[in-house]
């Protein structure tokens, strides 16, 4: 009966120490999430019309989950821009530092079809050079940075 006890707790010990080692964390997340355009294009010959949307074609993706994309837009004054094609200030999400963001919610890829700043690009507004500015983020908090140029019209 002793070596039936001895037997059973050897085995229930062997047991535990293999179920911990199953439990541990798996290797961390350190693979930054990636964006795959459509609109506007990486190579900087996109160009909006004002008084029309600014929209946004992507996919995002990441190993694990997704977790939001931030995108800011900045205008790049030039010593050729035409001042007389707008009123003179740079369209408002630039000229205030507006974020746009966008939520993921865990998931691992996201088409996504939007228009960014949610506004018309203002009539008024100054046209020219700009950069988008995208930021994604993933649950592990990696970051992945990509900057695309455009031009307004």
């Amino acid at each position: 009966m002793k070596k039936l006890i001895n037997v059973l707790t050897l085995s229930l010990l062997v047991s535990l120490l293999i179920s911990c080692k199953k439990s541990e964390d798996p290797k961390p997340d350190t693979e930054a999430p990636t964006i795959e355009f459509v609109k506007p294009v990486s190579n900087g010959s996109t160009s909006y019309s004002r008084g029309l949307p600014m929209d946004l074609s992507a996919t995002f993706k990441d190993n694990s989950a997704l977790s939001e994309c931030v995108v800011t837009i900045s205008y790049h004054a030039t010593s050729t821009s035409n001042v007389l094609k707008g009123i003179g200030s740079p369209w408002a999400p630039a000229e205030t530092g507006e974020q746009f963001v966008i939520s993921f919610n865990g998931e691992k890829e996201k088409v996504v079809s939007t228009n960014l700043f949610e506004d018309d690009i203002e009539i008024a507004c100054l046209s020219g050079n700009y950069t988008l500015t995208f930021v994604v983020t993933d649950k592990s908090l990696n970051k992945y940075t990509t900057t695309v140029d455009i031009t307004l019209e």
